[in-house]
C-alpha cells in the first residue's frame, strides 16, 4: 500500500522546518545587525525630558538636522551631447534647406541648438579605432580619436565634426552609409 502524497509533502516541510530551526539555534544562518540607531531609545512625549519631547515635537534629534539625500546628477552627465534620431535630423536638414542662404541672424539669435558630431564606432582597441580612423580619411573625412572611461574600461570612440548644421551632418552620413559605415549623430549643447 502506497503512502498519500500530502503525506510525503508533510513529512518534508516538518523536517525542512526542523533542520532551518536548529541551524538557526547553532547560529550557523547569520541574524541581521541592528544598527546603532535601531537599538538606540527614542524618546517618547510621556517618558524622558521636556528637552527631549520639544525636541520630538519640533522633528529634529537633539537639534542635529535631518540629512538630506545628496544627488550627483550633474557629476553624470559631464558632457551634455544628446543623441539626435535620424527622422528629426532629416526634418531639420530640410527647414535648414528651406531657408533663403543670405536671411542674416542677429548676434546672439543662432537657430540651431548646437553643434554635431557624427560618431562611426567605439572600440576596446585603439588598433581598431586607428583602422577606422585610416578608413574614413581614405573617404575623405577627418576623424579624431577621444578616449573614454566607462566602468573602468578604457574606450576609444571615432568621430567626425563638429558640424554647424543638419545638413551637412545628412550630406556626410549618406556619403559612410554609401560605402558602409554605421554611425550615430549627438547633438552638443
Amino acid at each position: 500500500m502506497q503512502s498519500p502524497a500530502w503525506l510525503w509533502l508533510l513529512t518534508g516541510i516538518l523536517i525542512g522546518l526542523g533542520v532551518s530551526t536548529w541551524a538557526v539555534l547553532q547560529g550557523y544562518i547569520p541574524q541581521p545587525k541592528q544598527s546603532a540607531e535601531s537599538k538606540q531609545e527614542l524618546p517618547t512625549p510621556d517618558k524622558g525630558s521636556a528637552k527631549d519631547r520639544q525636541a520630538i515635537l519640533e522633528g529634529s534629534d537633539k537639534g542635529t538636522p535631518a540629512k538630506k539625500p545628496h544627488y550627483d546628477f550633474f557629476t553624470v552627465l559631464e558632457e551634455v551631447e544628446v543623441a539626435v534620431p535620424e527622422k528629426e535630423l532629416r526634418q531639420q536638414a530640410k527647414t535648414e534647406a528651406k531657408q533663403p542662404a543670405d536671411t542674416t541672424v542677429p548676434a546672439g539669435k543662432t537657430t540651431s541648438k548646437g553643434g554635431y558630431i557624427i560618431q562611426v564606432g567605439s572600440f576596446r582597441n585603439p588598433k581598431d579605432a586607428e583602422s577606422m580612423k585610416a578608413q574614413l580619411a581614405f573617404l575623405g573625412a577627418t576623424a579624431h580619436i577621444q578616449k573614454v572611461t566607462i566602468n573602468d574600461k578604457s574606450w576609444q570612440r571615432v568621430r567626425l565634426g563638429p558640424f554647424k548644421s543638419a545638413s551637412e551632418v545628412e550630406s556626410t552620413r549618406k556619403r559612410l552609409s554609401g560605402s558602409g559605415i554605421d554611425s550615430k549623430v549627438y547633438q552638443v549643447k
